[in-house]
């Protein structure tokens, strides 16, 4: 998993993301001066200890730090976790203190495999759509490599970002029945371990 380095920067580059890819829930953020994001900030510090089981953490960490986990997946496990709890907080939140409450009451009731599943569905979708993503999005995600310098000529900066539209690619619209087709084929088992996991088989296996 690599940078970027500080929180902060992880916080603004979760805003562009859900910028991008969930401008609804974007807007109301801004509508509760909440496009810090700093309501995730223990998502990040401790890298989602406090939002799993101790198996379940395991298994995302191991996911995480795999060699085969795409750049800063990290933000797209947060994506997935929004985009599975967005219309909840817009109904039931009406400033930054309850979607702190929120977030926080979220703890140890997070479906992991759904999650993961959401999570590679939009880096995938994400992929098909790279060469009309910000710069600074494009480079987070690993897709481009970062600039050498900020004269570099390549280097698209806030004001050159794409409009949201000209992405053409807009989560609230696009992995509704995408996602309800991966959750379907990997329900969980009554123990709990993950059905979709074959003896022996690591859940890093989905990056490859």
């Amino acid at each position: 998993m690599d940078g970027p380095s500080s929180l902060t920067n992880q916080f603004v580059q979760l805003f562009k993301l859900i910028e991008i890819l969930m401008p609804r829930f974007a807007h109301f953020l801004r509508k509760m001066e909440a496009t810090s994001m700093n309501f995730c900030f223990k998502w990040f510090l401790i890298i989602f200890k406090r939002e799993f089981s101790y198996d379940d953490i395991k298994i995302l960490w191991e996911a995480l730090w795999s060699d085969s986990a795409p750049k800063n997946f990290q933000l797209l496990i947060a994506v997935a976790i929004f985009d599975a709890e967005a219309d909840s907080i817009m109904r039931s939140c009406s400033d930054i203190s309850q979607i702190l409450q929120y977030i926080n009451g979220l703890s140890e009731k997070i479906n992991l495999q759904m999650v993961l599943s959401r999570a590679q569905g939009i880096y995938n979708q994400l992929t098909e759509v790279k060469d009309r993503l910000p710069s600074e999005v494009a480079i987070t995600l690993g897709f481009v490599p970062a600039p050498s310098s900020a004269s570099d000529g390549d280097y698209r900066g806030d004001s050159d970002f794409l409009p949201v539209d000209d992405c053409d690619f807009i989560l609230e619209t696009a992995t509704s029945q995408m996602v309800d087709a991966e959750v379907g084929e990997e329900a969980t088992d009554q123990d709990g371990s993950y059905a979709n996991y074959s003896a022996g088989e690591s859940p890093t296996d989905t990056f490859l």
